[in-house]
């Protein structure tokens, strides 16, 4: 633990003592016997993948090239195994397989922080609910913040689904004896699983006459939705697989399930939290004499020993034979959505052959998170375990094969833990630190050491919070003489976030920190870095002779204004006292600085930054510092002097070229997120950027060891995570990993995406993105899922969104489009700045317009069915629409997080925002507050509408969601009313967001006449 005072933190304080150090020793001790647990489940894992791979390439191992035979007794071979009893020879596997073992316990991973909320920096389907983000990249790093970040989860999905091994974490009870409804003691068992399940009835085969207890001892536990029908059990099936005692073995069953909308059927909830539904009575087909139209893409394995436990995931077909999906789900849903794996963008090796990255994922059964560190082999695509601890998160690289990450500890305090790869090594505590830090960054030094750089919350003195240390009051209240009195969900507090750094060494192979241990690079500077509240890595940099960070000017009032500074320090070496923050004046640009970015050598530094210092959404310039001993030379690209600049994209994020003569930058453009590539001079750059990837939407690029190859981390509309490696003066890109099969995991694919260009209302086109069902058929009609979009600067992109996902309506029958009217991003400042006191104005119209090329120029959507969603500013304009004529042309409307009175808005954390946007203070410009309020028209209010709204939500307080519901039930119109008390702008917490799904689905399904 951490002594932190004086601006350093490193030694551990005596109140700890020889107790904290036995105790750091057990833990230590315990990680190492899970460490050997995890190995021995690599091996199971390696083995079973070695056998499904045998499974499926040989014909006598394949058991659906001659399951019905088998179970018919149409052939001779089946007769006389029947008469024989099973040989070695005829085993599907052999008794050396781990898996063989019908004892092989079963753990269950326990659940796990999730990471960051997502970063709306710029805005998407996955984060277009803001009202307004502030453009940091990260996320927020104070302690309550982090916690609420280790309770949601926005990495995306895992590309091992489907190839793991299952374990649920409990194991069948002793057989015991049970009397049925026919009275047949001796002749029938039944077995129990944990309380999770119901009773299971089984019959033995010795009994040839029918059981009157079967249809009600074989069903299924009973699940909303879900068809608890009874598969026929096949006697000779069972027969065969336990005579003689040898073994037992259950189906698994890896299904292509794209044709299930054919017939409907069964609901299934698959391995790794997927759903779909089965076509009718697949599983008896598949058993008893699988239909041609069924049998393409399905693959039956026989698995030996009892399946570990009964789920919702596995459904009965004999006494000891049953199911497993394990593939593909056939309906997306929104279980499917929620549970799915979610993988974080990949980061490279120094040598370019491996790829760090995190995954996690949801159980809706445990109603628990799992998570795992792991590494990506980037030229064979095979994934290899680093860990899963549960609380294990911000994995960076500290050498070619060495993984650094972050553990909670006790109290507040962390564990920074170290992991060598490939040599069976234990992870190993380097030290044990009385806080909370985040944000881990570390740069190679020429030594062999490491720096390492992090945020943490700090204290007004400078000391790294550590909550055991805090003074604790006999009283609650709060008292504020500024601002923020409270900023996104959390009220806030003296304390701030700061930058800490060290230095690790090596000691006899292990990782330490070296003394003092880490150093306040802010101490005594009243700056604050990372920017709250979504800041985070994206805020700093780290080179081996420096720091540069942002942080908001400390003189300005941060709740009215957005000036951010950029500031570099110069560091002699990471075990000093740093010399005082050198700040960097860049003329006329005022705003918002984001993502500073150190060259390769460590000796220039890009960045960006915005003009007006009231204005969250105002185009981002890129500028360079050529020389980072002479600060003041700051040069713009693409500078023109009227001071618009020529080049009319806002970028989010930089990387350098390993020679440091290209940027690469990430700015949106007409519905996606591209890569632009341009030289690193502005001097040399003359032409605006070339686009070198165009597709969906670049969430982050890396340099594949010394370049001059990326690996990029893309997603899309039906992609939730895909790795890539792209050669930039080629725009040749070869992936490498996809974590959903490029949507066929999820039943969706690319012809399910489209877009249009409608004429809008300020005689220029807008532009609108459309997904469809995937099972569209263009001679037929489909109601419309009107989707939009918050901010209100920002854009439906082409993007995944575990909260806003189209596919999601999509998929229970509606074309969902998704447009981008006046004000949105991605089409020129002039288009993002025309919104400003116009709120009600042209975006309106523009909607009006778009409505209505819908209802005359598409003929397979059905807009007398018409449903319409949104969320802040989104939500604003469903109160708008809900005024004005545009309202009756809908079912139903769906209001988030919206804005009842913009009359109100001063109640909201950034005041800066209203002020910008209605162009002055309450009491400057209530003229236009008062123009584009939705309040006024009240009166108005006839189509029945569903409100959602959460009481963390300190950008738009629950009161106007109350204000909206109010109005509506005194004036009798259909409504309701959805709560999240422990939500803020965004439903993160997995078990609720799959309620608002529900809420959401079933509300505009009522209306539109959709079965669901």
């Amino acid at each position: 633990m951490a002594d932190n005072k004086g601006g350093a933190a490193g030694n551990a304080p005596a109140s700890l003592s020889e107790y904290k150090k036995a105790q750091a020793r057990v833990r230590e001790l315990v990680e190492r016997r899970r460490a050997q647990e995890r190995k021995l489940a690599a091996v199971e894992d390696s083995i079973a993948s070695k056998e499904a791979a045998y499974l499926d390439s040989t014909p006598a191992g394949n058991i659906i090239t001659g399951f019905d035979n088998y179970m018919k007794g149409q052939s001779g071979a089946a007769a006389q195994r029947r008469k024989a009893g099973p040989a070695e020879q005829n085993r599907v596997f052999s008794r050396s397989s781990v898996s063989y073992r019908p004892n092989n316990g079963d753990s269950t991973p326990g659940s796990t922080p999730a990471s960051h909320a997502p970063t709306p920096v710029s805005a998407s389907f996955r984060d277009s609910g803001s009202a307004h983000p502030t453009p940091s990249s990260g996320t927020g790093k104070n302690s309550k913040s982090k916690k609420k970040e280790k309770e949601t989860e926005e990495s995306e999905g895992d590309s091992q689904m489907g190839k793991k091994r299952t374990n649920f974490g409990a194991t069948l009870e002793p057989l015991e004896q049970c009397v049925c409804r026919a009275g047949k003691a001796a002749s029938q068992t039944h077995s129990r699983v944990n309380a999770t399940w119901n009773t299971e009835k089984r019959y033995e085969p010795g009994d040839k006459s029918p059981c009157t207890a079967q249809q009600s001892c074989l069903r299924t536990r009973r699940t909303p939705g879900v068809d608890t029908s009874v598969v026929p059990d096949s006697r000779a099936a069972y027969e065969e697989h336990s005579k003689g005692g040898t073994s037992h073995y259950w189906l698994q069953l890896q299904a292509n399930t794209g044709q299930g909308e054919q017939s409907g059927g069964d609901e299934w909830t698959m391995t790794e939290g997927q759903a779909g539904k089965l076509p009718g009575q697949l599983a008896t087909q598949l058993y008893k004499a699988p239909r041609p139209e069924h049998q393409e893409g399905h693959r039956l394995f026989a698995v030996p020993g009892f399946l570990p436990t009964r789920s919702i995931n596995t459904k009965l077909i004999s006494p000891r034979v049953r199911v497993k999906m394990t593939v593909q789900a056939a309906h997306f849903t929104p279980e499917v959505l929620l549970s799915a794996p979610r993988r974080s963008a990949g980061v490279p090796n120094s040598t370019g052959e491996l790829a760090l990255y995190t995954v996690s994922s949801y159980s809706f059964e445990t109603h628990s998170k799992s998570s795992s560190i792991r590494v990506l082999n980037i030229k064979d695509g095979s994934s290899h375990l680093v860990s899963e601890d549960p609380g294990a998160s911000e994995p960076i690289w500290i050498g070619e094969k060495e993984v650094l990450y972050l553990k909670p500890g006790e109290n507040g305090c962390t564990m920074i833990m170290s992991q060598q790869l490939g040599d069976k090594s234990e992870p190993h505590m380097i030290h044990y630190l009385a806080g909370s830090i985040s944000s881990p960054k570390a740069k190679q030094l020429s030594s062999g050491k490491v720096a390492i750089c992090c945020a943490a919350l700090t204290t007004p003195k400078g000391e790294m919070y550590w909550p055991p240390a805090e003074a604790k009051s006999h009283s609650t209240a709060k008292i504020y003489t500024s601002l923020f009195v409270r900023h996104w969900d959390a009220w806030s507090t003296e304390n701030q976030n700061s930058l800490w750094y060290g230095e690790l060494a090596k000691i006899d192979g292990k990782w330490s920190l070296e003394t003092p241990g880490f150093t306040n690079l802010l101490a005594g500077t009243g700056l604050s870095s990372p920017v709250p509240p979504f800041g985070g890595t994206g805020d700093f940099d780290i080179a081996t002779h420096g720091i540069c960070f942002v942080a908001k000017d400390p003189e300005l009032n941060p709740a009215r204004y957005t000036k951010t500074d950029l500031y570099y320090v110069p560091i002699k070496s990471f075990v000093e006292k740093p010399s005082q923050p050198q700040i960097v004046q860049t003329g006329k640009l005022r705003g918002y600085s984001i993502a500073p970015t150190f060259s390769r050598d460590g000796k220039q530094i890009a960045f960006a930054r915005m003009k007006h210092d009231q204005y969250e959404a105002d185009k981002t310039r890129l500028l360079l510092i050529p020389d980072v001993t002479d600060l003041s030379n700051v040069q713009e690209f693409y500078e023109t002097a009227d001071g618009e600049g020529g080049w009319d994209l806002k970028p989010d994020w930089i990387i350098w070229s390993d020679d440091g003569k290209e940027l690469y930058v990430a700015a949106e453009m007409h519905g996606r997120v591209k890569l632009w590539k341009l030289p690193s001079s502005p001097k040399e750059a003359t032409k605006t950027p070339v686009a070198i990837h165009e597709d969906g939407s670049v969430a982050e690029a890396k340099l594949l060891g010394n370049g001059p190859s990326l690996l990029i981390s893309t997603r899309s509309r039906i992609e939730s995570s895909s790795y890539a490696i792209l050669d930039p003066s080629t725009k040749k890109t070869t992936e490498v990993s996809s974590s959903s099969k490029n949507g066929k995991s999820f039943g969706l694919h690319k012809s399910q995406c489209d877009e249009i260009w409608y004429p809008g209302s300020a005689g220029y086109d807008n532009h609108a993105l459309i997904t469809k069902p995937s099972n569209f058929d263009p001679s037929k009609k489909y109601p419309l899922a009107f989707l939009i979009h918050g901010g209100p600067q920002s854009a439906w992109v082409d993007d995944w969104s575990t909260r806003w996902n189209p596919a999601i309506f999509a998929e229970q029958g509606y074309v969902a489009v998704s447009p981008n009217p006046t004000g949105s991003t991605g089409y020129g400042q002039k288009h993002t700045d025309a919104i400003t006191r116009n709120w009600g104005g042209n975006p309106y119209d523009d909607l009006v317009k778009c409505f209505e090329y819908l209802e005359k120029e598409v003929s397979y959507i059905d807009t007398s069915r018409a449903v319409a969603l949104g969320a802040s500013y989104g939500g604003y304009m469903i109160n708008w629409v809900q005024g004005h004529d545009l309202g009756r042309k809908f079912k139903a409307l769906v209001c988030h997080d919206g804005v009842f009175s913009t009359q109100n808005q001063w109640s909201t954390e950034e005041l800066f925002f209203p002020e910008h946007d209605f162009g002055g203070t309450l009491w400057e410009s209530r003229d236009i507050y008062a123009k584009w309020d939705p309040s006024l028209y009240t009166q108005n209010w006839a189509t029945p509408q569903l409100v959602i709204h959460n009481e963390l939500d300190y950008r738009l307080p629950v009161s106007e969601g109350l204000a909206m519901f109010n109005v509506l039930q005194a004036r009798n119109v259909p409504s309701k009313l959805v709560m999240f008390p422990d939500e803020n702008h965004w439903v993160l917490r997995p078990e609720n967001s799959l309620v608002w799904h529900r809420e959401v689905i079933d509300w505009i399904n009522k209306y539109s006449g959709v079965k669901d």
